[in-house]
């Protein structure tokens, strides 16, 4: 259940903010401004007003009343003497603006509800059952309460309940919003979305289908409770006229009529940057109407019209694939500044009838014609090919001003040539490779770590194989192409046949020493654990690393190690990549202990390079040069790497060891994937200083960037894998991607 304390963490802000005033028509447009609120102001509830007063609602014996003058807001402290029960295991609590609360808690194997005053009085719920979940709401001068599907209105003086609603919507109420003549329930998606309740009449009022198409859409429906702000939209009646928040901006709605006006537009402001998250709104009519909203992070944003405000500037940031990277990255930088609009444009997706190709053509041909975006994620786009023509911005001024003490400049510095720096990445990772000390010291080649294994494969008994990393040859070539594919590609862009030879040879041998009389019950047992694109394991892609890698078998070395302990209990090595230090590396190191194994670089043909991922560049044909640097500043700053959100380990090196405090620190229980079902206990703990400056003396051994396009990369892979199967020799494969590559390089 959620305590008090974290029922206020955020505030619930509403409040009548002051009128704009009549205003004409003019070129101008609505803007924002944050309030103030006082320091303590996190530790309190709701923002209510009436006409007299505005009060900010506590728990500690005081509130704060509001007053408005001059469009600037002042705080003065109200004491309370509000007593709710420390023991109970509080649900919810709405409040009126005279101060007193509506609480609702589970008591053992009820349900229950009380009104406490603002004087320190207790009126007990009355008419109403206690079997059944309560939640409590304040609107239009009434306390409500929600019981499944029914809605009671309650006598805040003798705490009686009165049934307005009972089997109307066949979800529980979600959100209710009153103008204190009609009452509005948003229900769940099953049933009617929308009922509008008369308050004088005591009766249904008729139902107003575009308002209530509009919610449906605007809502995201939950089968939890609705407790707890943030909503995905809101919406605040007066009169005939609702104005509805939602993340793509404030409306406007006659009731009953036919239109949806857009009066804000959330794009122009940090409405739409919300990613749904918002806590309270608030309108003054006029014809500019005046608004505040409020958010889940506790800031309180009040839109005036201002007919003197130029239009903003727009950026457009394109990648061929969606990034959670880049959604996040934008969220954040308009909450930042707000004065610049961000849209975000993307190529390629699944399940659409465009290819992977026709995306590359359609960016090169807007390139060509200079109406592609400003800002370009390169990620699998052909960055030497675009750099050449000179349809990038050189980012050396950027680079300037990122101090060499601060970053990971091994990484930042991945693409620098004579000629300047066109695309810097965002975030990297780190290919390793686990196992005894003694077994991974000095192996850095792929022939090494082929030598290591054909060796270990003459050292087994019973012909049992024990050295397995992955019994599919596709993920094998997989893994060792973290460290390889940036050999493939010379500096002039022209194919390294050698290079592509040497990986499919050490290849072929490195996977023929993992399956070489592969026991059968092992690759029975391995073959029970999900694959990519089913169940639990199947995860959205945040970034290039793990779209082309894989996050979990496929290439990321935490879940390499789980699997070594549940599953391959007795294979000597696992590899893959590694992240940031909030992120996998602490786990990583609880499996590492475990196994009582070490770790290093990973062996390859591009030896202690890492993996990159989301390489900013600017078009060079955009109108817009100081908002893009601006963008790519925040993007850059540890402001923004130190999000848990950022897949990946940031550039920002003060960041990356920022992100150690979201890891948390008690055991967890793992299950083995097996048949006979058993538990073993996984110690965790919280990696020391040691470990950690381990972890952060590797990331600043990275000597480069392994950088290879993903046609390029699926060619050698295709034919990498007819290798490994035994279906063609090395040389017929060489010839083969020569003759593909050549045709692809030529285009």
């Amino acid at each position: 259940m959620r305590k008090v304390k974290e029922i206020f963490l955020f505030v619930v802000c509403l409040f009548i903010v002051c009128s704009c005033g009549d205003q004409e028509e003019g070129s101008g447009r609505y803007v924002e401004a944050q309030v103030e609120l006082p320091e303590d102001a996190f530790t309190y509830g709701n923002l209510v007003q009436n006409k007299e007063q505005i009060r900010l609602t506590g728990n500690e014996g005081c509130d704060y009343l509001l007053e408005i003058k001059d469009r600037e807001i002042s705080f003065t402290e109200a004491s309370i003497k509000i007593k709710i029960p420390e023991d109970l295991e509080i649900r919810d609590i709405a409040v009126s603006p005279e101060g007193d609360r509506l609480v609702t808690w589970e008591d053992g194997t009820k349900w229950d509800a009380a009104i406490f005053t603002k004087e320190g009085e207790k009126i007990e719920i009355s008419n109403i059952g206690d079997t059944e979940i309560l939640y409590p709401y304040y609107c239009g001068g009434h306390f409500y309460i929600s019981q499944s599907d029914r809605v009671y209105q309650l006598d805040s003086s003798t705490g009686s309940a009165q049934l307005l609603l009972d089997g109307v919507g066949v979800d529980e109420p979600y959100y209710m919003a009153s103008d204190g003549e009609l009452l509005y329930v948003v229900y769940g998606s099953r049933g009617r979305s929308l009922v509008i309740y008369d308050l004088e009449k005591g009766a249904v009022a008729g139902e107003d289908a575009v308002l209530e198409a509009f919610l449906k859409k605007s809502f995201i429906y939950r089968n939890s409770s609705p407790y707890g702000a943030p909503y995905e939209a809101l919406f605040y009646p007066v009169g005939e006229k609702i104005y509805v928040l939602d993340n793509t901006g404030i409306y406007r709605h006659t009731l009953y009529g036919e239109d949806m006006e857009l009066v804000v537009d959330g794009s122009l402001c940090t409405i739409g940057a919300a990613d749904r998250e918002y806590t309270g709104m608030a309108v003054e009519e006029g014809k500019k109407p005046a608004f505040l909203v409020s958010y889940a992070d506790g800031r309180l944003m009040k839109y005036t019209y201002d007919p003197d405000a130029p239009e903003p500037v727009t950026l457009s940031v394109y990648s061929l694939y969606e990034s959670d990277n880049i959604r996040t990255l934008i969220r954040e930088f308009r909450k930042v500044h707000p004065e610049i609009t961000v849209e975000y444009k993307i190529g390629y997706s699944d399940g659409t009838s465009l290819t992977i190709d026709d995306a590359l053509k359609n960016i090169a041909t807007e390139m060509a014609a200079g109406t592609a975006a400003d800002i370009l994620v390169m990620d699998d786009i052909p960055y030497r090919s675009y750099k050449a023509k000179g349809a990038l911005m050189d980012l050396t001024s950027l680079r300037e001003g990122m101090a060499d003490s601060e970053y990971y400049t091994n990484v930042l510095d991945g693409f620098t040539g004579e000629d300047g720096i066109y695309t810097i990445p965002m975030a990297f990772a780190v290919p390793i490779l686990a196992g005894k000390s003694e077994d991974i010291d000095g192996v850095e080649t792929l022939e090494d770590l082929a030598d290591v294994l054909e060796e270990r494969r003459r050292d087994l008994q019973n012909g049992e194989s024990l050295i397995n990393m992955f019994f599919q040859s596709y993920k094998s070539l997989n893994l060792l192409g973290q460290t390889c594919q940036g050999a493939w590609i010379g500096e002039d862009g022209g194919l390294d046949m050698e290079a592509v030879k040497e990986f499919l040879t050490q290849g072929k041998r490195i996977y023929d020493a993992q399956m070489e009389n592969i026991a059968e019950e092992l690759l029975l047992q391995g073959a029970i654990l999900p694959k990519a694109g089913e169940n639990e394991w199947d995860y959205p892609t945040k970034s290039i690393i793990t779209r082309r890698f894989g996050p979990y078998a496929d290439g990321a070395a935490q879940a390499a190690g789980f699997h070594l302990l549940v599953v391959w209990q007795e294979q000597p090595f696992f590899a893959g990549y590694l992240s940031s230090m909030g992120g996998d590396f602490p786990y990583f190191i609880v499996e590492l202990e475990a196994a009582g194994f070490d770790y290093c670089m990973m062996p390859g043909q591009k030896y202690g390079t890492c993996l990159a991922t989301d390489m900013l560049s600017v078009n060079q044909a955009t109108e817009h040069s100081e908002e893009c640097m601006t963008f790519l500043e925040y993007a850059f700053s540890e402001e923004f790497q130190r999000d848990p959100a950022l897949d990946g380990t940031p550039v920002n090196r003060a960041a990356n060891w920022s992100r150690r405090e979201d890891y948390w620190t008690y055991d967890r229980i793992e299950s083995p994937i097996s048949e006979d079902g058993q538990e073993f206990h996984l110690r965790s703990f919280v990696p020391s200083d040691e470990i950690y400056a381990k972890f952060d003396k590797l990331l600043e051994e990275v000597n480069g960037v392994n950088y290879c396009e993903a046609k390029v990369f699926d060619i050698v892979m295709n034919e990498g894998v007819r290798v490994a199967d035994g279906d063609c020799t090395v040389d017929e494969a060489v010839k083969e991607i020569e003759r593909q590559l050549k045709l692809y390089l030529e285009e």
